[in-house]
This record gives structure tokens, sequence and C-alpha cells, in this order.
């Protein structure tokens, strides 16, 4: 899943990895920021993720919030999502 947002007129792009082949789930996932000068997407910030499956970006007053649905670690279904802000 991608997922695209914008924060003070800066665009991010945000992927859910959701495994790195066989069985292991527990990866990062990337946020990439767009840098207007280079016209490139640049790695922004690493995020622990366990089989990523949806990103969703929204906000909140002014207050910009990043939610990541986590679906499997390799051993079981029960995963906290977690909401960065």
């Amino acid at each position: 899943d991608w997922e695209h947002f914008e924060i003070d007129d800066v665009h991010y792009l945000v992927v859910a990895n959701h495994h790195a082949g066989g069985h292991v789930y527990n990866i990062e996932s990337v946020v990439y920021r767009w840098d207007n000068v280079t016209g490139d997407l640049i790695e922004h910030w690493r995020v622990n993720t366990s089989g990523a499956y949806e990103w969703e970006h929204f906000e909140i007053e002014k207050t910009h919030y990043l939610v990541v649905a986590n679906q499997h670690d390799g051993a079981t279904h029960y995963i906290e999502s977690v909401v960065y802000r």
C-alpha cells in the first residue's frame, strides 16, 4: 500500500512493506519526501513495522497523524497498529 499526504506544502509518500520474502514480516516501512529542487523522492524516515498492510494519513485541528495497520509478525496476527504524530 502507498499513501500520499501533504504537510505545509511538502509532499510525502509512505509505503507499507508487508514482508521481505519467506516468513520475514518484521521489517521497516519507509516515508519518502518530495525534493522540489532535485525532483526526487528522498528517504525521510524508516519505521519498524510487522507485516504492514496499510497506511493512512489524517489531520485533526492542524495536527497531522499517520497510522499503520500491522497485520502479522511471522507468528501471530494479533499485532498492534500504531498511530504516529
